[in-house]
């Protein structure tokens, strides 16, 4: 489809090896209709976390071997809000790494707590130890529904879907 005075096509971009460490690329094949069929344009970094450009290097489709897209991070990390009129701001950050045979997950907590009342009732209601208590429990069950295919529960439906 005519884009300016450019053509616009679907872009494959796939994460792949070549002998070495893995690379990423954008795949072009036979169907698209282009001047180098069912080969991998490989391209510089990593286009998830930052600007990529084409390195001029191609590969044959059939030479390299396709990876799972992304890479495994390591960092989840969720912003919000609590707190009465979402006026607290709140980060959880979880963060994974190996420990053996099994992934550790540690979850930190940070909230900006910015009305004097908010902090005395947070001193009160002791919501830290709560929470504490709460993320705990969660990361215990999805340990054992994870690993050890425990105490799954039932399926969660929406309008009894």
């Amino acid at each position: 489809m005519p884009c300016g005075d450019r053509y616009a096509w679907p872009v494959r971009i796939a994460r792949f090896a070549a002998g070495g460490d893995p690379q990423y690329g954008v795949v072009e094949l036979a169907e698209d209709g282009g001047r180098y069929p069912d080969t991998v344009s490989v391209l510089t970094g990593d286009p998830m976390a930052m600007t990529v450009k084409l390195t001029g290097e191609r590969k044959e489709l059939d030479a390299v071997r396709l990876l799972a897209p992304v890479i495994p991070r390591s960092k989840i990390v969720a912003a919000g809000r609590s707190g009465k009129f979402n006026r607290n701001k709140t980060w959880t950050t979880w963060t994974l790494s190996p420990s053996g045979h099994a992934t550790k997950v540690e979850v930190t907590t940070e909230a900006e707590v910015n009305m004097a009342t908010d902090k005395f009732l947070n001193a009160v209601l002791r919501r830290r130890g709560w929470l504490k208590r709460g993320l705990r429990k969660g990361l215990r069950r999805m340990q054992s529904i994870l690993e050890e295919d425990l105490d799954r529960g039932e399926r969660a439906t929406v309008g009894g879907l």
